[in-house]
């Protein structure tokens, strides 16, 4: 088998984005912290199972490193109060042709300000990508386009009344170190 047929035959993933989006911003001082996060679906589309170790965003050409974790919601869609992040989330497996909710949290940047005026001094907005590079147990790095014409009933399936419980649970969690 070639290098080009193992890679066609392995884990192809796809991924969309659900609607919630927490910045993650606090103040200390004169500075600002921000550590956005937001849910997302990916499925492997391809052959084989496959495991997810990091998500890079690409924008503009260059890579922000991602933290994938995964709530731990239970059949009835509650949030797990005990542990709320699942302990697996360092390696997030996949099936074949199967999708997993996982929410990805961008890394921490402080950002200047001046408190009088509110002017920030410096720093970038951050930005949702169209491109994630997946990094898989394997040590591959896979490219995986965001699909946007996802139809409500799949969106629907994903939707968590306590999402942004979840989204500042995994915050806390990347931000503690995991």
């Amino acid at each position: 088998m070639s290098a080009r047929q193992h890679d066609e035959s392995g884990p192809v993933y796809s991924w969309f984005m659900l609607d919630h989006v927490n910045p993650g911003i606090r103040f200390e001082g004169n500075v600002i912290i921000s550590a956005p996060a937001y849910p997302i679906v990916v499925t492997n589309r391809g052959r084989t199972d496959g495991s997810i170790m990091g998500v890079d965003q690409i924008v503009d050409g260059r890579a922000e490193r991602m933290t994938p974790c995964v709530p731990d919601f239970n059949e009835d869609g509650e949030l797990n109060t005990a542990r709320p992040v699942r302990p697996d989330s360092a390696k997030i497996r996949i099936p074949a042709e199967e999708s997993a909710l996982m929410i990805l949290v961008a890394e921490e940047t402080r950002t200047p300000y001046d408190p009088a005026t509110g002017a920030v001094q410096h720093g970038a907005p951050f930005q949702v990508t169209d491109m994630l590079r997946i990094r898989t147990a394997s040590g591959r790095q896979v490219e995986s386009a965001r699909i946007m014409d996802v139809p409500v009933e799949t969106r629907t399936a994903y939707e968590y009344p306590q999402m942004d419980e979840a989204l500042k649970a995994c915050i806390a969690h990347v931000e503690d170190g995991m």
